[in-house]
């Protein structure tokens, strides 16, 4: 009968040990930074689209819409573009 009270005692020590690890991690919110960006893409009809993107900031909540190019047959256009410069995936 002692070896199970023990027993039961050395689980009960584990399980509060083990909860005060798990209280102790770091539950603060996370820290994106100021601004997120956002990409966006479509599909109008099957011979056209869009894509563009919207940067938020995260302090004020304002949500602005920075490039934004439709394209297709006969309508290939950049309709917004903040950016001064092509939008493409290099770093230059």
């Amino acid at each position: 009968m002692t070896d199970k009270v023990r027993f039961f005692f050395m689980g009960v020590i584990c399980a509060l040990l083990f909860v005060m690890l798990i209280a102790a991690i770091d539950t603060s919110a996370p820290n994106y930074g100021r601004f997120q960006i956002s990409a966006w893409a479509g599909r109008f009809t099957d011979l056209s689209g869009g894509f563009g993107v919207f940067v938020v900031d995260t302090t004020s909540g304002e949500t602005r819409l920075i490039y934004s190019r439709v394209y297709g047959k006969g309508k290939g256009r950049v309709v917004i573009d903040n950016l001064g410069r092509p939008f493409a995936a290099s770093s230059r």
